[in-house]
């Protein structure tokens, strides 16, 4: 099998804690620490092959050692722990719909602003108000 097909075969979650890792500039390792895996051997590993589950009750701590979403980890997650009716019965009840388009623009706010959180001031949103006149 090669990486790549290796790749697609791993559930989103995995490729998504497998690209978060990289972008940290971390090692998995690193990352384990971070997130307060004490005995790291090769925790973010098993996630990243879909090998072990994330626990529920570590994803905002893997989060903030992947340097990512905690929504979308625990979205995922949640994905990985449950067949796929269970999931789409408990998805409603954690996370409001958006789409690709309004997770694009948060996305791209983020990353103009430099924040992981932006205020949305009077200045800014007459800025944005603007770009829609």
């Amino acid at each position: 099998m090669t990486d790549n097909t290796e790749h697609r075969s791993r559930s989103k979650l995995a490729r998504f804690i497998a690209e978060h890792a990289a972008a940290s500039g971390r090692t998995f390792q690193e990352v384990a620490l971070a997130a307060g895996y004490s005995r790291a051997s090769n925790i973010i590993r098993a996630f990243a092959t879909d090998q072990a589950k994330v626990p529920l009750d570590r994803v905002a701590a893997l989060a903030d050692a992947l340097r990512c979403s905690t929504v979308e980890l625990f979205e995922l997650s949640l994905e990985r722990h449950f067949d796929q009716e269970t999931f789409r019965r408990l998805r409603p009840l954690f996370f409001r719909d958006v789409t690709a388009n309004e997770r694009a623009w948060l996305t791209a706010l983020k990353e103009v602003s430099g924040e992981g959180d932006p205020i949305l001031d009077s200045d800014r949103a007459a800025r944005l108000k603007t770009l829609f006149d």
